[in-house]
């Protein structure tokens, strides 16, 4: 069985939060031009 190292796995994790981060800033950019145009989650 395979397993990530502790260290890579913390650094994916951060990497992963950043994304997801990085992506409800971009909907919420997106909301603030066109109103409506892409929904954000609530």
């Amino acid at each position: 069985m395979a397993t990530i190292p502790a260290k890579w796995r913390a650094g994916l994790i951060g990497l992963a939060r950043a994304a997801g981060v990085n992506a409800d800033r971009l909907d919420r950019l997106t909301n603030w031009m066109s109103p409506g145009a892409c929904p954000a989650k609530e």
